[in-house]
Parts: structure tokens; C-alpha cells; sequence
């Protein structure tokens, strides 16, 4: 897991398109990077699946964005 100050870890409780139950035990994860508007809502701005892992996938975050780690498809 990342340690960058200011990046956010979003779940599925955060923005509900995170949920991956559906996609069983599936090794393929998805990392999805998120900032958030105006009005406090979290908006995706990217989603790659050639992310080498969850601490890869932090480093890409922007300042103060988000990211969600995933098994849901982009």
C-alpha cells in the first residue's frame, strides 16, 4: 500500500463502481484513478489494467486524488 501523503485508497463504499465481488478470486486487478470535484464526489479519471501492482498504482495518483484497486474491468 502506498505511503504518499494526500493519496486516498477509495473502496467500494466510496464510489459503489469499485465493487468487485462479482468477479470472484480473478488475479487481474484494475487500477483506477480518481480526483475529486467541486461538490466533494469522487470522478475517475483513468483506469489501466497494465499496472504491476497496488503500490504501482498509488504512484500514478495525482496530489490530493484517489485511487481504487480492483478486479471490475474498466
Amino acid at each position: 500500500m502506498s505511503e504518499r501523503e494526500g493519496i486516498a485508497r477509495l473502496t467500494a463504499e466510496d464510489v459503489p463502481e469499485l465493487d468487485d465481488s462479482e468477479f470472484g478470486t480473478s488475479d487481474k486487478y484494475y487500477c483506477r484513478i480518481f480526483e475529486q470535484d467541486a461538490w466533494g464526489y469522487w470522478k475517475q479519471i483513468s483506469c489501466s489494467g497494465n499496472v504491476a501492482s497496488e503500490n504501482d498504482c498509488a504512484w500514478k495518483v495525482p496530489k490530493d486524488g484517489a485511487y481504487g484497486w480492483t478486479r471490475r474491468p474498466c
